[in-house]
């Protein structure tokens, strides 16, 4: 896996084949949205942007106990 914590250009091109190959799992989690979702995906990395949404809310699990309690 890798973190992104930085703004840095140099660190536009880390979604490549070669750090994909490098890593057990590939996964890049980025600190500062700085690489496109869909394009990071694409080249085969799970993607975690912090911030953003990582899944459609449908995905979500149903929680019929919160439900309850917020609809008191």
């Amino acid at each position: 896996a890798a973190v992104i914590v930085t703004d840095w250009d140099e660190f536009r091109s880390i979604a490549s084949a070669e750090v994909r190959e490098a890593m057990r799992r590939p996964l890049i989690v980025d600190g500062r949205n700085l690489l496109d979702p869909e394009t990071t995906r694409g080249a085969g990395f799970d993607y975690e942007g912090i911030g953003r949404a990582s899944s459609p809310l449908a995905a979500l699990p149903e929680t019929p106990e919160v439900d309850a309690e917020l609809a008191e």
